[in-house]
């Protein structure tokens, strides 16, 4: 595969028709590459940042745990991650554990 950012080649290339055409060639295998390159660097970022919510909410619950097992009373606040898709959805809820108004999730 060439190297699209070499100034030589691409000034080489811009003078000869032949060699420009199956560069070409090239160049669109190379930017398929580079988009499924980014596509899994993207996934993988997504998968981090669910890990890092999820990560979160852990030391949340195990503070509510902590406190329930000293007898103290809780706060009567939640939070729930959960990934949807390509969205990691963090819900936070008061008192209660159903969604009552939409905007509590983001």
């Amino acid at each position: 595969m060439k190297d699209f950012n070499n100034t030589t080649l691409l000034k080489q290339l811009a003078e000869d028709r032949e060699s420009r055409i199956l560069a070409l060639i090239d160049l669109d295998l190379s930017i398929a590459e580079g988009f499924k390159e980014r596509i899994e660097q993207i996934n993988c970022d997504i998968q981090k940042v669910h890990l890092l919510a999820v990560s979160l909410a852990d030391v949340f619950w195990e503070e509510v745990y902590e406190r329930q097992e000293r007898g103290e009373k809780s706060s009567r606040i939640g939070i729930r991650v959960r990934l949807r898709g390509y969205a990691t959805e963090i819900s936070y809820y008061k008192s209660s554990f159903t969604v009552k108004n939409e905007k509590s999730n983001f």
